[in-house]
């Protein structure tokens, strides 16, 4: 807010220089015009240096109203706040209130059926654990969107299942995660793999459809 003070005083301070500067000059061209300043009857150039000191004043006057506007906060685009860009403005609004309304509730995993694992507990919670039920595994990153947007698909996925399937989730910039997606020969995030009695019995990478996954699990697994 200071710096803009700053300008803003600036910009009115030159703009009353430059006004200052031209004020002589207008008033002998002023008089050139009328066949004053001394010289007798019509110079060539005079009119049109009258009508550009003219038009220097003018473009001073809107910028120092623009600069005042500006400094109190009310300058809009172009000057103008039409009807409607309001109207478009509110559609908007209104759009983005159906779409929040129409999103449906994730389904709310049970405690322990979504778990986050490292390297360090890889064999434990993912190979071991898939020999008691299957373990599907996301493989994603903090950075992929894509990541984030298959991450809730997953989720509800595993709450239809209901406890006959747990799914680990696999940070690959944590620590020492990324030895985990060369040891498996992973290309890109998000990977799924799916470990029944810890093996690899399918995988996929990107998003899917939901109904895509539930039937990819249903392929793999005895889990209709």
């Amino acid at each position: 807010m200071y710096f803009f003070r700053i300008q803003h005083r600036h910009v009115l301070q030159a703009a009353d220089r430059h006004r200052q500067a031209l004020a002589g000059a207008r008033q002998q061209g002023v008089r050139k015009v009328v066949g004053g300043g001394g010289k007798k009857g019509w110079q060539p150039g005079d009119f049109p240096f009258a009508i550009k000191t003219l038009f220097h004043d003018v473009k001073i006057a809107a910028l120092r109203v623009q600069v005042e506007a500006l400094f109190r906060g009310e300058l809009r685009s172009h000057g103008r706040h039409s009807r409607k860009d309001e109207a478009l403005r509110q559609n908007r609004r209104a759009l983005t209130s159906n779409a929040i309304a129409m999103t449906p509730l994730r389904a709310a995993p049970a405690p322990g059926l979504i778990f986050d694992t490292h390297l360090e507990h890889f064999d434990r919670d993912v190979i071991e654990a898939s020999h008691t039920l299957p373990i599907l595994v996301d493989f994603w990153a903090d950075w992929c969107p894509p990541c984030r947007a298959l991450t809730p698909l997953l989720e509800r996925v595993i709450a239809h299942h209901a406890g006959r399937i747990h799914m680990a989730k696999v940070e690959v910039d944590e620590g020492a995660n990324m030895k985990l997606a060369g040891r498996y020969g992973l290309r890109g995030f998000p990977t799924v793999l799916l470990f029944v009695k810890g093996e690899i019995v399918g995988r996929f990478s990107s998003t899917k459809p939901e109904h895509w996954v539930h039937e990819f699990i249903a392929e793999h697994t005895d889990i209709a």
